[in-house]
């Protein structure tokens, strides 16, 4: 029953993602709260569990978006894998080690997104100042956000089904 309270919550997540994450962009740097959903997803299913579940994630959004359709699912699974694999071998009880690690994860989603905008020929000068802003605004949103999923797994707000 808990997998069906997260695929509820993705549902709603994707919708939050799409209407009103653009309202809340930076300097045109939209939030991406998919990362810290997988992060908390991350840390409370199996592994493979997460990768598929990450991977579909990701596709439901790039659904929206169809000239970068691969590139969440591809990110998302990747992050999945790395927080599936190595999240054990982190010191959670050190605020700089959650960060840093938040920080790399959101890093080298925004690598992906870098990687495709050269490939299709875009402005290098462009991407670097909006991938610095984006890193570090990403990273704030991802921090806060996957201690307010785990504070929610916490309290058993999630509707009950």
């Amino acid at each position: 029953m808990r997998i069906v309270k997260y695929i509820l919550a993705a549902i709603i997540l994707i919708y939050f993602q799409i209407l009103i994450a653009p309202s809340l962009a930076i300097m045109h740097n939209i939030p991406n709260f998919l990362i810290p959903f997988v992060i908390f997803l991350a840390l409370r299913l199996s592994a493979n569990g997460v990768m598929i579940f990450a991977f579909f994630l990701g596709l439901a959004f790039d659904l929206n978006y169809p000239g970068i359709i691969g590139l969440n699912a591809l990110s998302l699974t990747v992050i999945a894998f790395l927080v599936s694999n190595f999240h054990k071998s982190i010191n959670k009880a050190k605020f700089s080690v959650v960060i840093f690690s938040i920080f790399l994860l959101v890093f080298l989603n925004d690598l992906f997104y870098t990687f495709f905008f050269i490939l299709t020929n875009s402005p290098a000068t462009k991407i670097l100042t909006s991938n610095i802003i984006s890193v570090f605004y990403n990273t704030a949103i991802c921090f806060i956000m996957v201690y307010f999923f785990i504070l929610l797994d916490r309290l058993r707000v999630w509707i009950d089904v």
